[in-house]
This record gives structure tokens, C-alpha cells and sequence, in this order.
């Protein structure tokens, strides 16, 4: 079995998790959701070895802030994002950092990825997983015993369901039927905040039990 090592740093004014996965087979690395300031938040890294391929689980700002910088400096870098979350990358995504009084340079994604596509990083494959609800776009990226789960799943909570595009009844069916069928033991890593755990989510996260149960959380 490809064995993967997962290190993920926050970064960015909303303290982002952008994470480095490193196939240990063969020391290829893909960076995942180039917060603002990327290239300073892992400049070891960088110097050592630029990663392989760039892995977007979804356009919003905060995610994505760093990606023109990262794309200026290294263009060849392929980038990976699903079609439905490209107008975030672009000047929706400028139009919602400036809301909040943020900048945000706009930028492109090279290639595109779908439910079920195939990403593979040296001897490890990712499988990727449509979860919309908290924006238009939003993947997951699994491999066995890992689970990359952008704003999908965190500790304790669910992706905000009261954003432009996000829909709590889209968000609760990618919950119950993408994410929470995955085995209990598999590790999560949330876009923000601590990792946690499939099973530590099905018995302690009230609103995935409620997302579980079919009802509606108050609101």
C-alpha cells in the first residue's frame, strides 16, 4: 500500500489549513489550497522541491488567495479544481474577498477534476469527491485512511450553509451520503482548525447527526 504523509499549516488572515501531501515513495509532493501568503508559509518546502501538482478542494478566497502568486512564480504546476467552483477562482472571488475587506488577485485552475476522477501523486491516488452544499464546487480528496475535506467537515461542525451558492439540503446530502460512508477510522482535515476523525464526528458533531437524521438544524 502507497503510504502518505499529511503536514498541513495555517495561514492567511482566516488562518487557513493548506496541506502538504508527500507520497513517501517517491518524495513527490501536491499542495493543497494555496492560502494568501503561500509561498512564505511553506518556503522550506518550496526550496527543497516545488510540489508536483496543486490540489483546490474550493474557490472561496481564503483557500485560494495565494494561487496567482503561486502561479506567477511556478507556471508549469499543474492546478486541479472542479468547473462548478471556477468563477470563485476568478472575479466572484474578488467581488467576496472585497466584502470582507480583503484582496484577492484572481487566477486559473489547469486542469479540472470531477466525483470519481483519479489524481495520482507518485505511487498514491487520490479519489475525488463531489461534496457541494458549502459552495459550488466543493470536492473532497480521499485516500485510504485520509480524507482532505476543504469546508465540507470540521471538528464539531459542518461547512456554513448561508454563503452566496451554499444550501444546507445540498450540504447535508454530501454529508450522509459522500462523507459520512467513509470507514470511521479515516483521519479528516479540515479546511480550518484541528484534524479529527470519521467516527469521532458520527458520535460527537451535533449537526452531522442531525444531517444523519434527515432534520433540519434551528437556525
Amino acid at each position: 500500500m502507497a503510504r502518505l504523509t499529511v503536514e498541513g499549516r495555517a495561514g492567511g488572515p482566516l488562518m487557513t489549513m493548506t496541506y502538504r501531501l508527500v507520497d513517501e515513495a517517491t518524495g513527490l509532493w501536491a499542495l493543497v489550497d494555496p492560502t494568501y501568503g503561500i509561498l512564505d508559509l511553506w518556503r522550506d518546502k518550496f526550496e527543497q522541491l516545488p510540489p508536483q501538482i496543486v490540489l483546490i478542494t474550493h474557490g472561496h478566497f481564503d483557500h485560494v488567495g495565494g494561487l496567482a502568486e503561486l502561479r506567477a512564480q511556478y507556471p508549469a504546476i499543474p492546478v486541479y479544481a472542479h468547473p462548478d467552483t471556477l468563477p470563485l477562482l476568478g472575479e466572484r472571488g474578488r467581488q467576496l474577498a472585497q466584502s470582507v475587506m480583503l484582496d484577492y488577485s484572481p487566477a486559473e485552475a489547469t486542469q479540472l477534476y470531477r466525483d470519481g476522477d483519479a489524481v495520482e501523486l507518485g505511487d498514491t491516488t487520490f479519489k475525488v469527491i463531489d461534496a457541494p452544499g458549502h459552495c459550488p464546487g466543493s470536492i473532497a480528496l480521499y485516500a485510504p485512511g485520509i480524507l482532505i475535506a476543504g469546508d465540507v467537515l470540521f471538528e464539531g461542525g459542518v461547512g456554513r450553509w448561508d454563503l452566496p451558492g451554499a444550501n444546507y439540503d445540498t450540504l447535508a446530502n454530501s454529508i450522509r451520503e459522500k462523507i459520512m460512508t467513509l470507514p470511521d477510522d479515516t483521519v479528516v482535515y479540515p479546511g480550518h482548525g484541528p484534524t479529527t476523525t470519521i467516527a469521532a464526528e458520527r458520535h460527537n458533531n451535533y449537526i452531522v447527526a442531525k444531517m444523519l437524521a434527515g432534520e433540519r438544524v434551528d437556525e
